[in-house]
C-alpha cells in the first residue's frame, strides 16, 4: 500500500479528492506543529488519513512519524544519523538547476544503499504535485535505484504508519 506525504496548505480536501484519482492507499499530511493535526478530524476519505509533523533547513525536510525521524532530500555529508533517508518528486520538479539535483539524488541512493531503507514520496503543496506510485517507482528507478528498492520505497510509509498505530 503506497500512503503519500503531502505538505498542505489549507488545502487538505483538494489532496484528498488527488489522492482518491491516483489510487493511493493513504495520505499522510505534514504540518509545521501538532496543533494543526485538528484540521483533519473532520475529513472523509475512502483511505486513511494521517498526520505527522515536519521542518524544513534548506532544501532538506526532516519528518517525524513518531519514533522514526525522516530526511529527504539531504546531500550526504548532512544526512542525520539514524534517520531514514527519503527522495521526493517535489524536490526534483521544483527545482531550477535540475542536472544537479539529479546528480545529488543518485549519489545519495548510491551512499545509502548498504544496510538502509528507503522512502520516496512526492511532498507535494499542491494537489496537482501528487504522482502515483507506479510514477515515483519508475522516476527513482531511473535515477539509480533497484526496482526491488524502489517498490520497497513506496509501501514504507504504510509500514512506518500502520507500526505506529
Amino acid at each position: 500500500m503506497f500512503v503519500d506525504l503531502v505538505i498542505p496548505e489549507r488545502n487538505e480536501k483538494a489532496f484528498i479528492e488527488m489522492g482518491g484519482k491516483l489510487g493511493v492507499g493513504g495520505i499522510c499530511f505534514l504540518y509545521k506543529s501538532a496543533s494543526d493535526f485538528r484540521r483533519i478530524g473532520k475529513l472523509k476519505s475512502a483511505f486513511p488519513i494521517f498526520a505527522a509533523t515536519f521542518r524544513r533547513k534548506g532544501s532538506t525536510v526532516f519528518a517525524r512519524l513518531k519514533s522514526k525521524e525522516l530526511c529527504f532530500d539531504a546531500e550526504s555529508r548532512d544526512f542525520p544519523q539514524g534517520a531514514i533517508p527519503g527522495f521526493s518528486f517535489c524536490f526534483l520538479s521544483d527545482s531550477k538547476n535540475l542536472p544537479a539535483r539529479i546528480k545529488s539524488v543518485r549519489r545519495s541512493v548510491k551512499a545509502h544503499r548498504k544496510g538502509n531503507r528507503f522512502l520516496i514520496a512526492s511532498l507535494a503543496k499542491n494537489p496537482y504535485s501528487m504522482r502515483s506510485h507506479h510514477d515515483l517507482m519508475s522516476l527513482f528507478v531511473c535515477l539509480g535505484m533497484l526496482p526491488g528498492e524502489a517498490k520497497k520505497a513506496a509501501s514504507l510509509a504504510a509500514v512506518l504508519l500502520s507500526a505506529e498505530n
